[in-house]
């Protein structure tokens, strides 16, 4: 169902008595809604209500159709929404139906290929899906073969590499730049070198990157604030400011009232130029006091009056990163760096921090992972991500790895979150990755505490939870903690033989 055009011919403009307006003045459109009564299972991320008979769902066949559900008493009720400004015209929904699981997947994979989707059915469908990653931070030309005998040791079939491991952004202070290290002094013959290896050994390499993230540290932040960084409140300056000299203060016309107040995540961009501020006065005239200009090192400039900037959004994530406007060309600029990567082998990626993105976030999370999916060669096998919306469904065949547990409560994290989440993805036919996983040795201290150190009843534990529901974990192989554990050939054995049971 698509809407293809708004006839103003419909609407006598006498009606409106001389106002200078689109007519009709539409602000959203609601373009397909369908009561469905309630079955066993109903999967909110795709909006699929289904069991052993049957399944229906509303679908959006666009990125930025918004698609939800209501709960009634006894039934469902699915739509499709096309809002002003982000698909009002043009904008597609799509109702599927079919008689169970696998005849709707069908009916899905037809509509994914009719209309140019990313293959969501298809990635759910290959016999990798189920298999546990071996991550690596570091790998390179040099020790490219120890990491994949280690691979092989565990019964790794799909190996997850960092950004760390190719880059000089050696933390997120410096993401966005995506120059190669020294580890990497041929850039990409020498990616393509360590991803041939890999796969000669037969293991699926992946990218592990955080797209949305611009580093305070990277060449977008200084000596000028690249215009397309996320500002998440706009204000406008009541007063000049002039070229040189400390300003004090900034007056703008909007009350700044609920402005971050986090130590960290108080920053402003005028142009661009950064600046710090310590508080606000919230009656008129409006202003940010204790400001501090250049901050990170942009270079101060003159900023006319009604000149407008605003507050940075800055990743809660250490507040060493900003975000990238998904509005702007940023994005794709971004994942033309990381394709020059991908391109060279890698076949799935893994989409990290990407709830850091503009409202609607349930368009904008996906949309951000599938701008830079579109850049690459190849479309990957599948994605995951750490944050889900509807139209991911078609490029995220795994989502939500949970962040790393330390050994002394990574049984009870386990049963906490993924174990609790995994039957709510299985309902919109999806496995979910039980990592990330660490490896520490016994005596090493994490967040000043000596830890026992990951056991192998652990692994044990975790890896047989995660093939209940034929889904895999990711375990981050940090070669210097590694060398140091005196049960390495346990863990590995314990992964091994739970691999050979996927």
């Amino acid at each position: 169902f698509t809407l293809e055009r708004l006839v103003s011919d419909t609407v006598s403009e006498k009606q409106y008595r001389g106002w200078n307006m689109d007519v009709p003045p539409v602000a959203e459109f609601r373009v397909l809604q369908l009561p469905v009564k309630n079955r066993r299972n109903f999967g909110d991320w795709l909006n699929v209500a289904w069991d052993d008979r049957a399944a229906v769902a509303v679908l959006g066949g666009t990125p930025f159709v918004s698609v939800d559900h209501e709960e009634r008493w006894g039934f469902i009720s699915l739509h499709a929404d096309l809002v002003k400004g982000l698909s009002l015209v043009g904008g597609t929904a799509v109702l599927v139906a079919a008689a169970g699981r696998e005849p709707f997947l069908d009916a899905v994979d037809r509509v994914e290929t009719d209309l140019g989707l990313p293959r969501g059915v298809r990635s759910r469908r290959d016999a990798r899906l189920n298999a546990s990653i071996y991550w690596t931070e570091d790998i390179c030309p040099a020790n490219v073969d120890e990491h994949i005998a280690l691979a092989k040791k565990g019964g790794f079939r799909m190996m997850l590499i960092y950004y760390t491991a190719f880059t000089k952004a050696q933390s997120w202070k410096m993401m966005g730049d995506y120059s190669f290290n020294a580890n990497y002094p041929n850039g990409v013959k020498d990616v393509r070198f360590v991803l041939d290896r890999i796969k000669a050994a037969g293991l699926t390499p992946g990218f592990h990157t955080l797209q949305t993230f611009i580093g305070h540290q990277s060449g977008y932040c200084a000596p000028e604030a690249d215009h397309r960084l996320l500002i998440k409140r706009h204000f406008t300056l009541a007063k000049p400011l002039p070229a040189t000299g400390e300003v004090g203060e900034i007056v703008v016309e909007q009350n700044p009232l609920d402005a971050p107040q986090h130590p960290k995540t108080r920053i402003l961009r005028f142009g661009t130029e950064l600046f710090t501020y310590e508080g606000y006065e919230t009656e008129r005239p409006y202003r940010f006091t204790g400001v501090k200009r250049g901050h990170l090192g942009t270079t101060a400039k003159v900023h006319p009056l009604g000149e407008i900037g605003g507050v940075l959004e800055v990743s809660e994530a250490g507040a060493v990163s900003f975000v990238v406007d998904q509005e702007t060309s940023l994005q794709d600029e971004i994942a033309e760096k990381i394709a020059r990567i991908c391109d060279e082998g890698m076949e799935f990626c893994y989409f990290d921090g990407s709830e850091d993105a503009n409202q609607p976030c349930g368009i904008y999370i996906s949309l951000s992972q599938y701008r830079v999916a579109k850049r690459l060669k190849k479309m990957p096998v599948f994605t995951e991500g750490c944050a889900r919306s509807h139209f991911g469904w078609h490029l995220q065949s795994g989502a939500n790895a949970f962040d790393v547990f330390r050994p002394e409560l990574f049984k009870e994290k386990i049963v906490e979150y993924p174990l609790a989440e995994a039957p709510m993805m299985a309902q919109d036919f999806t496995r979910l990755d039980f990592g990330w996983w660490g490896l520490w040795p016994k005596g090493e201290k994490i967040d000043g505490e000596q830890t026992i150190g990951t056991q192998p009843d652990m692994w044990e534990y975790g890896t047989s939870k995660a093939a209940a529901w034929d889904s895999p974990a990711t375990v981050q192989i940090v070669l210097r903690r590694l060398r140091a554990h005196r049960r390495l050939d346990d863990l590995f054995a314990t992964m091994r033989r739970w691999e050979d049971v996927r």
